[in-house]
């Protein structure tokens, strides 16, 4: 007879809480140069990170509380959201990142197919989501 194991909504509490809540986070873009990947530290991908010109700011905040989406089977913490604009002239990026404070390498890395510029007057917003997702074994 096979066992069916699972984390309680609890744990995933737990672990998101213990992660994530109240955790300073900074969303910033930066431009590949080549030879970074999901796996170079937070100090590599800062060394890339696009200068505080041209309207170009990093976006900061602190990670909420969350609550039990059951219908993911999950711990949801809110959505960070990060609206980057353009002004007074164009920025270039390849890859958006998301750091926590403290922590060696970023939690979350989103590049590009290709370099995209952005334009005075032009922008985008992006939302990451961090949770604990329910894992059956």
């Amino acid at each position: 007879m096979a066992l069916t194991g699972s984390f309680t909504p609890k744990e995933l509490q737990y672990q998101a809480e213990t992660l994530y809540q109240g955790i300073a986070y900074t969303i910033f873009m930066a431009l590949n140069p080549g030879g970074l990947t999901i796996d170079s530290t937070v100090a590599q991908w800062e060394a890339a990170k696009l200068a505080a010109t041209n309207g170009y700011a990093d976006q900061a905040g602190t990670v909420g509380v969350g609550s039990w989406n059951a219908g993911q089977s999950r711990w949801d913490l809110p959505p960070s959201i990060a609206t980057f604009v353009a002004s007074g002239g164009s920025f270039t990026f390849d890859t958006v990142l998301v750091k926590l404070t403290g922590r060696t390498y970023p939690v979350m890395l989103f590049t590009e197919p290709s370099p995209a510029t952005l334009n005075s007057g032009q922008g985008r917003t992006y939302t990451f989501n961090l949770g604990q997702k329910q894992l059956t074994a």
